[in-house]
Protein backbone atom coordinates (compact mmCIF):
# COMPACT_ATOMS: atom_id res chain seq x y z
CA UNK A 1 0.00 0.00 0.00
CA UNK A 2 1.30 3.50 -0.42
CA UNK A 3 -0.22 6.85 -1.96
CA UNK A 4 -3.12 6.90 -4.95
CA UNK A 5 -2.15 10.33 -5.93
CA UNK A 6 0.35 12.65 -5.03
CA UNK A 7 2.17 15.06 -4.64
CA UNK A 8 0.22 17.83 -4.11
CA UNK A 9 1.00 21.48 -2.50
CA UNK A 10 -1.43 23.89 -0.32
CA UNK A 11 -0.28 27.34 0.44
CA UNK A 12 -0.62 28.07 4.13
CA UNK A 13 -2.09 31.65 5.94
CA UNK A 14 0.93 31.42 8.05
CA UNK A 15 3.96 31.49 4.81
CA UNK A 16 4.02 27.70 4.34
CA UNK A 17 3.52 25.43 2.22
CA UNK A 18 2.18 22.09 2.99
CA UNK A 19 3.06 18.64 0.70
CA UNK A 20 0.25 15.94 0.92
CA UNK A 21 -0.76 12.72 -0.84
CA UNK A 22 -4.12 11.02 -1.29
CA UNK A 23 -4.31 8.00 0.54
CA UNK A 24 -6.98 5.11 0.67
CA UNK A 25 -8.02 5.47 4.32
CA UNK A 26 -6.51 2.10 5.43
CA UNK A 27 -3.38 2.19 3.86
CA UNK A 28 -2.59 5.71 5.42
CA UNK A 29 0.71 5.25 7.05
CA UNK A 30 -0.73 5.64 10.56
CA UNK A 31 -3.39 2.83 9.80
CA UNK A 32 -0.46 0.44 8.18
CA UNK A 33 1.48 1.03 11.43
CA UNK A 34 -1.54 -0.37 13.44
CA UNK A 35 -1.00 -3.75 12.17
CA UNK A 36 -4.89 -4.19 12.23
CA UNK A 37 -6.01 -7.62 11.76
CA UNK A 38 -7.94 -7.94 8.05
CA UNK A 39 -11.37 -7.83 8.76
CA UNK A 40 -11.02 -4.61 10.91
CA UNK A 41 -9.19 -2.80 8.24
CA UNK A 42 -12.01 -3.96 5.71
CA UNK A 43 -14.86 -2.32 8.36
CA UNK A 44 -12.92 0.53 9.26
CA UNK A 45 -12.59 1.23 4.98
CA UNK A 46 -16.45 0.54 4.83
CA UNK A 47 -17.61 2.76 7.36
CA UNK A 48 -15.38 5.79 6.19
CA UNK A 49 -17.09 5.45 2.82
CA UNK A 50 -20.38 5.37 4.35
CA UNK A 51 -19.40 8.59 6.20
CA UNK A 52 -18.08 9.88 2.78
CA UNK A 53 -21.10 9.34 0.75
CA UNK A 54 -23.35 10.61 3.50
CA UNK A 55 -21.89 13.68 5.26
CA UNK A 56 -21.38 16.71 4.37
CA UNK A 57 -18.27 19.34 5.59
CA UNK A 58 -21.07 22.14 5.52
CA UNK A 59 -23.61 20.05 7.73
CA UNK A 60 -23.64 20.88 11.76
CA UNK A 61 -23.43 17.58 13.49
CA UNK A 62 -22.70 18.95 16.89
CA UNK A 63 -24.24 22.05 19.02
CA UNK A 64 -22.27 25.00 19.32
CA UNK A 65 -20.29 25.04 22.49
CA UNK A 66 -22.36 27.06 25.15
CA UNK A 67 -19.42 29.27 26.44
CA UNK A 68 -15.58 29.46 24.68
CA UNK A 69 -15.14 30.15 21.15
CA UNK A 70 -15.33 27.47 18.49
CA UNK A 71 -11.55 26.85 17.06
CA UNK A 72 -10.83 27.74 13.25
CA UNK A 73 -8.68 26.53 10.60
CA UNK A 74 -6.62 27.52 7.78
CA UNK A 75 -9.47 27.56 5.07
CA UNK A 76 -6.08 26.43 2.69
CA UNK A 77 -5.75 23.61 4.50
CA UNK A 78 -9.08 21.96 3.30
CA UNK A 79 -8.91 20.13 -0.27
CA UNK A 80 -10.94 18.75 -3.12
CA UNK A 81 -9.99 15.12 -3.86
CA UNK A 82 -9.15 14.19 -7.22
CA UNK A 83 -11.74 13.21 -9.54
CA UNK A 84 -12.43 9.32 -8.65
CA UNK A 85 -11.06 9.62 -4.61
CA UNK A 86 -13.82 11.85 -3.44
CA UNK A 87 -15.10 8.35 -0.97
CA UNK A 88 -12.95 6.34 1.17
CA UNK A 89 -9.87 8.29 0.59
CA UNK A 90 -7.75 11.46 2.51
CA UNK A 91 -5.36 13.71 2.10
CA UNK A 92 -1.93 12.61 4.40
CA UNK A 93 0.36 15.87 4.98
CA UNK A 94 4.04 14.29 4.63
CA UNK A 95 6.06 17.48 4.68
CA UNK A 96 5.67 21.67 6.02
CA UNK A 97 8.26 24.09 4.83
CA UNK A 98 8.21 27.72 4.75
CA UNK A 99 7.16 28.90 1.06
CA UNK A 100 9.67 29.85 -1.30
CA UNK A 101 9.22 33.66 -3.00
CA UNK A 102 7.45 33.73 -6.32
CA UNK A 103 6.39 36.35 -8.21
CA UNK A 104 2.58 37.40 -7.57
CA UNK A 105 1.15 38.37 -10.54
CA UNK A 106 -1.89 40.27 -11.38
CA UNK A 107 -3.43 40.85 -14.74
CA UNK A 108 -5.33 44.35 -14.53
CA UNK A 109 -7.52 44.00 -18.00
CA UNK A 110 -10.22 46.12 -20.06
CA UNK A 111 -10.91 49.33 -21.57
CA UNK A 112 -10.17 53.15 -21.24
CA UNK A 113 -10.91 53.33 -17.06
CA UNK A 114 -8.18 50.22 -16.73
CA UNK A 115 -5.94 52.61 -18.89
CA UNK A 116 -6.35 54.92 -16.03
CA UNK A 117 -7.82 58.56 -16.45
CA UNK A 118 -7.53 59.78 -12.82
CA UNK A 119 -5.84 63.03 -13.30
CA UNK A 120 -2.44 64.12 -10.76
CA UNK A 121 -2.70 67.97 -11.62
CA UNK A 122 -5.57 69.84 -13.09
CA UNK A 123 -4.50 73.12 -15.29
CA UNK A 124 -7.77 74.50 -14.27
CA UNK A 125 -7.38 73.01 -10.15
CA UNK A 126 -11.09 71.72 -10.13
CA UNK A 127 -11.67 69.47 -7.21
CA UNK A 128 -10.95 65.75 -7.75
CA UNK A 129 -7.52 65.71 -9.36
CA UNK A 130 -4.73 63.45 -7.21
CA UNK A 131 -2.68 66.78 -5.82
CA UNK A 132 -6.63 68.05 -4.85
CA UNK A 133 -6.87 64.80 -2.80
CA UNK A 134 -3.59 65.48 -1.15
CA UNK A 135 -3.67 69.14 -0.53
CA UNK A 136 -6.99 68.15 1.68
CA UNK A 137 -5.59 64.97 3.18
CA UNK A 138 -5.85 66.48 6.59
CA UNK A 139 -5.85 62.74 8.09
CA UNK A 140 -2.82 61.53 6.28
CA UNK A 141 -5.04 58.50 4.89
CA UNK A 142 -3.16 59.26 1.06
CA UNK A 143 0.55 59.82 3.42
CA UNK A 144 1.79 55.84 1.57
CA UNK A 145 1.82 57.39 -1.57
CA UNK A 146 4.06 59.93 -1.08
CA UNK A 147 3.64 64.29 -1.86
CA UNK A 148 3.24 66.50 -4.94
CA UNK A 149 6.68 66.14 -7.04
CA UNK A 150 8.18 63.37 -4.48
CA UNK A 151 6.00 60.11 -4.68
CA UNK A 152 6.90 56.97 -3.41
CA UNK A 153 7.83 54.32 -5.70
CA UNK A 154 7.50 50.48 -4.03
CA UNK A 155 10.39 48.10 -4.24
CA UNK A 156 8.68 45.51 -4.15
CA UNK A 157 5.86 45.74 -6.75
CA UNK A 158 6.22 46.03 -10.20
CA UNK A 159 4.21 47.11 -13.54
CA UNK A 160 3.96 46.32 -16.89
CA UNK A 161 1.70 48.90 -19.21
CA UNK A 162 2.49 48.67 -22.86
CA UNK A 163 0.85 51.80 -23.15
CA UNK A 164 0.05 52.09 -26.81
CA UNK A 165 4.35 51.52 -27.69
CA UNK A 166 5.48 53.45 -24.75
CA UNK A 167 5.91 50.58 -22.36
CA UNK A 168 6.29 50.90 -18.77
CA UNK A 169 8.02 48.05 -16.84
CA UNK A 170 9.30 49.60 -13.51
CA UNK A 171 8.33 49.87 -9.64
CA UNK A 172 4.88 50.93 -9.42
CA UNK A 173 4.51 55.15 -8.56
CA UNK A 174 2.25 57.46 -9.21
CA UNK A 175 1.60 58.76 -12.93
CA UNK A 176 1.52 55.48 -14.82
CA UNK A 177 -2.41 55.60 -16.23
CA UNK A 178 -2.84 56.38 -19.57
CA UNK A 179 0.05 59.40 -19.45
CA UNK A 180 2.40 60.39 -16.75
CA UNK A 181 -0.16 63.15 -15.49
CA UNK A 182 -2.85 60.17 -14.86
CA UNK A 183 -3.37 57.20 -12.62
CA UNK A 184 -5.63 54.12 -12.88
CA UNK A 185 -6.48 51.43 -10.59
CA UNK A 186 -3.18 50.18 -10.48
CA UNK A 187 -1.86 52.24 -7.95
CA UNK A 188 -3.54 51.40 -4.45
CA UNK A 189 -4.55 48.30 -5.69
CA UNK A 190 -0.13 48.22 -5.53
CA UNK A 191 -0.26 49.70 -2.28
CA UNK A 192 -2.82 47.11 -0.88
CA UNK A 193 -0.88 44.08 -2.22
CA UNK A 194 2.47 45.25 -1.27
CA UNK A 195 1.20 45.41 2.69
CA UNK A 196 -0.53 42.04 2.29
CA UNK A 197 2.00 39.81 0.37
CA UNK A 198 5.99 39.28 1.30
CA UNK A 199 6.49 37.43 -2.06
CA UNK A 200 7.29 40.27 -5.08
CA UNK A 201 4.23 41.68 -7.15
CA UNK A 202 3.97 42.38 -10.66
CA UNK A 203 0.85 44.18 -12.34
CA UNK A 204 0.42 43.46 -16.24
CA UNK A 205 -2.13 46.32 -17.46
CA UNK A 206 -3.33 45.10 -20.58
CA UNK A 207 -6.01 47.72 -21.87
CA UNK A 208 -7.58 49.88 -24.86
CA UNK A 209 -9.87 52.03 -24.63
CA UNK A 210 -12.82 52.37 -26.43
CA UNK A 211 -13.39 47.91 -27.25
CA UNK A 212 -15.75 45.70 -26.46
CA UNK A 213 -16.55 42.07 -24.80
CA UNK A 214 -18.77 40.87 -27.83
CA UNK A 215 -15.84 41.41 -30.18
CA UNK A 216 -12.73 42.77 -29.58
CA UNK A 217 -11.87 41.18 -26.47
CA UNK A 218 -14.30 37.86 -27.17
CA UNK A 219 -12.87 34.84 -25.43
CA UNK A 220 -12.47 31.48 -27.46
CA UNK A 221 -15.08 29.22 -25.33
CA UNK A 222 -17.86 32.52 -26.36
CA UNK A 223 -17.80 30.64 -30.29
CA UNK A 224 -17.66 32.79 -33.29
CA UNK A 225 -14.17 34.85 -34.06
CA UNK A 226 -11.90 35.33 -31.31
CA UNK A 227 -10.87 38.95 -30.56
CA UNK A 228 -7.71 40.59 -31.57
CA UNK A 229 -7.42 42.30 -28.11
CA UNK A 230 -8.28 38.88 -25.99
CA UNK A 231 -5.72 37.87 -28.46
CA UNK A 232 -3.36 40.85 -27.44
CA UNK A 233 -4.07 40.18 -24.15
CA UNK A 234 -2.82 36.65 -23.77
CA UNK A 235 0.38 36.93 -25.59
CA UNK A 236 1.69 40.18 -23.58
CA UNK A 237 1.02 37.51 -20.52
CA UNK A 238 2.88 35.10 -22.10
CA UNK A 239 5.70 37.02 -23.02
CA UNK A 240 6.29 38.84 -19.90
CA UNK A 241 6.25 36.00 -17.26
CA UNK A 242 8.04 33.82 -19.66
CA UNK A 243 10.88 36.27 -19.56
CA UNK A 244 10.17 37.56 -16.01
CA UNK A 245 14.01 37.75 -15.39
CA UNK A 246 15.38 40.17 -18.62
CA UNK A 247 12.28 42.02 -18.03
CA UNK A 248 12.64 42.93 -14.26
CA UNK A 249 16.23 42.67 -13.22
CA UNK A 250 15.47 43.63 -10.07
CA UNK A 251 13.16 40.41 -9.41
CA UNK A 252 14.64 37.95 -7.04
CA UNK A 253 12.99 34.89 -8.50
CA UNK A 254 11.48 34.42 -11.79
CA UNK A 255 9.03 31.60 -10.28
CA UNK A 256 5.63 32.98 -10.88
CA UNK A 257 1.59 32.40 -10.03
CA UNK A 258 -0.95 34.30 -11.37
CA UNK A 259 -2.30 35.05 -8.29
CA UNK A 260 -5.31 37.34 -9.79
CA UNK A 261 -7.60 38.57 -12.42
CA UNK A 262 -9.31 41.92 -12.71
CA UNK A 263 -11.49 43.13 -15.25
CA UNK A 264 -12.22 46.76 -15.73
CA UNK A 265 -14.77 47.20 -18.54
CA UNK A 266 -17.26 50.15 -19.82
CA UNK A 267 -19.96 51.38 -21.74
CA UNK A 268 -19.07 50.07 -25.41
CA UNK A 269 -20.92 46.74 -25.51
CA UNK A 270 -23.95 48.68 -23.86
CA UNK A 271 -24.11 50.50 -27.55
CA UNK A 272 -25.44 47.74 -29.73
CA UNK A 273 -29.16 45.58 -28.50
CA UNK A 274 -26.98 42.66 -30.20
CA UNK A 275 -24.12 42.62 -27.77
CA UNK A 276 -26.18 43.39 -24.46
CA UNK A 277 -28.51 40.34 -25.33
CA UNK A 278 -25.77 37.95 -26.99
CA UNK A 279 -25.70 34.41 -24.73
CA UNK A 280 -22.37 33.66 -26.61
CA UNK A 281 -21.04 36.42 -24.92
CA UNK A 282 -21.48 35.23 -21.13
CA UNK A 283 -18.55 33.22 -20.17
CA UNK A 284 -19.06 29.27 -20.48
CA UNK A 285 -18.39 28.21 -17.00
CA UNK A 286 -21.25 30.79 -16.02
CA UNK A 287 -23.30 29.20 -18.00
CA UNK A 288 -24.65 26.72 -15.41
CA UNK A 289 -25.50 30.15 -13.00
CA UNK A 290 -26.34 31.84 -15.97
CA UNK A 291 -29.32 29.89 -16.21
CA UNK A 292 -30.55 28.97 -13.19
CA UNK A 293 -31.17 32.75 -12.54
CA UNK A 294 -32.88 33.20 -15.46
CA UNK A 295 -30.51 34.47 -17.88
CA UNK A 296 -30.82 37.63 -19.29
CA UNK A 297 -34.46 38.08 -17.81
CA UNK A 298 -33.71 36.68 -14.69
CA UNK A 299 -36.23 35.37 -12.50
CA UNK A 300 -37.53 38.52 -10.48
CA UNK A 301 -40.92 40.72 -11.57
CA UNK A 302 -43.92 39.36 -12.80
CA UNK A 303 -44.29 36.34 -15.12
CA UNK A 304 -45.47 37.65 -18.72
CA UNK A 305 -43.66 40.87 -18.45
CA UNK A 306 -40.23 42.00 -20.07
CA UNK A 307 -37.27 42.86 -18.08
CA UNK A 308 -36.79 46.58 -19.47
CA UNK A 309 -36.78 49.22 -17.53
CA UNK A 310 -40.26 51.64 -17.94
CA UNK A 311 -38.98 53.76 -14.62
CA UNK A 312 -36.25 54.55 -11.57
CA UNK A 313 -37.21 55.09 -7.90
CA UNK A 314 -33.88 56.95 -6.40
CA UNK A 315 -33.39 56.99 -3.27
CA UNK A 316 -30.92 59.63 -2.13
CA UNK A 317 -29.01 58.93 -5.23
CA UNK A 318 -26.77 61.00 -8.31
CA UNK A 319 -25.54 60.33 -11.42
CA UNK A 320 -22.11 61.30 -12.83
CA UNK A 321 -23.14 63.82 -15.33
CA UNK A 322 -26.76 65.66 -16.05
CA UNK A 323 -25.83 65.10 -19.54
CA UNK A 324 -26.43 61.56 -19.48
CA UNK A 325 -29.93 62.13 -18.92
CA UNK A 326 -31.55 62.71 -22.67
CA UNK A 327 -34.99 63.60 -24.27
CA UNK A 328 -37.57 60.98 -23.74
CA UNK A 329 -35.46 59.40 -20.97
CA UNK A 330 -37.29 56.54 -18.96
CA UNK A 331 -39.32 58.31 -16.05
CA UNK A 332 -37.45 59.00 -12.56
CA UNK A 333 -39.00 59.48 -8.62
CA UNK A 334 -37.07 60.81 -6.48
CA UNK A 335 -36.61 61.03 -2.87
CA UNK A 336 -33.71 62.52 -0.88
CA UNK A 337 -32.46 64.94 1.75
CA UNK A 338 -31.57 67.95 1.24
CA UNK A 339 -28.44 67.76 3.61
CA UNK A 340 -27.22 64.90 2.45
CA UNK A 341 -23.38 64.30 3.34
CA UNK A 342 -22.69 61.12 1.47
CA UNK A 343 -24.58 61.58 -1.37
CA UNK A 344 -24.85 65.61 -2.62
CA UNK A 345 -28.53 66.35 -2.55
CA UNK A 346 -27.28 68.79 -5.56
CA UNK A 347 -24.36 69.11 -7.52
CA UNK A 348 -21.43 67.91 -4.94
CA UNK A 349 -18.68 65.90 -4.93
CA UNK A 350 -18.48 62.28 -3.29
CA UNK A 351 -15.75 60.94 -2.28
CA UNK A 352 -15.56 57.11 -4.11
CA UNK A 353 -12.23 55.10 -4.05
CA UNK A 354 -10.72 57.25 -1.92
CA UNK A 355 -11.21 60.03 -4.95
CA UNK A 356 -13.18 63.16 -4.85
CA UNK A 357 -15.33 62.90 -7.62
CA UNK A 358 -18.35 65.83 -8.89
CA UNK A 359 -21.88 64.03 -8.90
CA UNK A 360 -25.59 65.82 -9.72
CA UNK A 361 -27.70 64.54 -7.41
CA UNK A 362 -31.65 64.10 -7.07
CA UNK A 363 -32.49 67.80 -7.43
CA UNK A 364 -30.28 68.46 -10.38
CA UNK A 365 -31.37 65.02 -11.82
CA UNK A 366 -35.13 66.38 -11.41
CA UNK A 367 -34.47 69.67 -12.80
CA UNK A 368 -32.96 68.17 -15.72
CA UNK A 369 -35.87 66.05 -16.39
CA UNK A 370 -38.33 68.47 -16.04
CA UNK A 371 -35.86 70.66 -18.69
CA UNK A 372 -36.04 68.06 -21.15
CA UNK A 373 -39.71 67.47 -21.12
CA UNK A 374 -39.49 64.10 -19.14
CA UNK A 375 -41.81 62.50 -16.50
CA UNK A 376 -39.78 63.23 -12.95
CA UNK A 377 -40.75 63.87 -9.12
CA UNK A 378 -39.28 64.93 -6.64
CA UNK A 379 -39.34 64.92 -3.00
CA UNK A 380 -37.54 66.74 -0.67
CA UNK A 381 -36.73 65.77 2.90
CA UNK A 382 -35.88 68.94 4.35
CA UNK A 383 -33.01 69.55 6.88
CA UNK A 384 -32.47 65.34 6.55
CA UNK A 385 -29.13 63.72 5.82
CA UNK A 386 -28.47 60.80 3.65
CA UNK A 387 -30.96 58.17 5.29
CA UNK A 388 -34.18 59.80 6.03
CA UNK A 389 -36.82 56.98 5.81
CA UNK A 390 -38.13 54.97 8.81
CA UNK A 391 -40.76 52.46 8.15
CA UNK A 392 -40.31 53.22 4.12
CA UNK A 393 -44.63 53.71 3.88
CA UNK A 394 -44.76 57.11 2.42
CA UNK A 395 -41.84 56.10 0.12
CA UNK A 396 -43.43 53.08 -1.04
CA UNK A 397 -46.86 54.95 -1.85
CA UNK A 398 -44.68 58.08 -3.22
CA UNK A 399 -43.07 55.85 -5.83
CA UNK A 400 -46.38 53.73 -6.84
CA UNK A 401 -48.27 56.79 -7.00
CA UNK A 402 -45.77 58.15 -9.85
CA UNK A 403 -45.48 54.87 -11.19
CA UNK A 404 -48.81 53.12 -11.12
CA UNK A 405 -49.45 54.13 -14.75
CA UNK A 406 -46.32 53.53 -16.61
CA UNK A 407 -45.91 49.88 -14.69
Amino acid sequence: PGPSAGPYYAKMEDGSTLTYYWYRFVDQPAIIQANLPDNIRVALQTRVELIHSNWSHTDEYMAAPAIGDIATLDPNGIVTPPAGLEIGYVPIVSKQEESQSKVRVFVMAGQSNMEGFGTIVDAENDPGSLVDVIANDVDGNWSEIGGVDNWNSLDDVFIYFANDGDTIKTNVTVGQGNDPNLIGAELMFAHRMDAYYEDPVLIIKTAWGGKNLAVDFRPPSSGGETGEYYTAMIQTIQEVTQNLGSEFTDLSTSDFEISGFAWFQGWNDGGDDAYLNEYEEVPEFLYGDYDSIGGLDGLSGNPGYDSNFHGIVNLSGAVGNRNWIIENDIPIVSMHGDLDDVVPYDDDLITLFGLNMAVDGSFIIHETMIELGNYSALHTYQNQGHSPYSNMNFETEFSSSFLYELV
